[in-house]
C-alpha cells in the first residue's frame, strides 16, 4: 500500500489510463540461466547498465526468478559475517 502511493505521487492520474506494463516492457531481456555464477550475473549487470535480470530455469526459456544487484550485495554482506 505504502509503495502504490509513492508511485501515485511520481505518475500523474492521467497517465496510468494510457500506459500499461506491456507499452514499457522490453521484449528481448537480457537473462542469466539459474546455476549462473553471481559474478557472472555481476558483471552482466555492470556491462549492460541494468539493475536486474531475469533467472530462467537451466536449458530452458522458463522464468525461474529475478535477481538484482541489491540480491548480490545482500548476499555478499551475508556471506562475511
Amino acid at each position: 500500500m505504502v509503495a502504490r502511493r509513492r508511485a501515485q505521487r511520481f505518475i500523474p492520474a492521467g497517465i496510468k489510463a494510457i500506459f500499461l506494463a506491456r507499452d514499457m516492457m522490453k521484449y528481448d531481456p537480457i537473462t542469466i540461466a539459474k546455476d549462473a555464477d553471481l559474478t557472472e550475473a555481476a558483471q552482466i549487470m555492470v556491462n549492460h547498465r541494468i539493475s536486474g535480470l531475469p533467472v530462467l530455469e537451466s536449458n530452458s526459456e522458463v522464468l525461474a526468478g529475478i535477481i538484482t544487484k541489491t540480491d548480490i550485495i545482500k548476499g555478499i554482506a551475508s556471506y562475511s559475517k
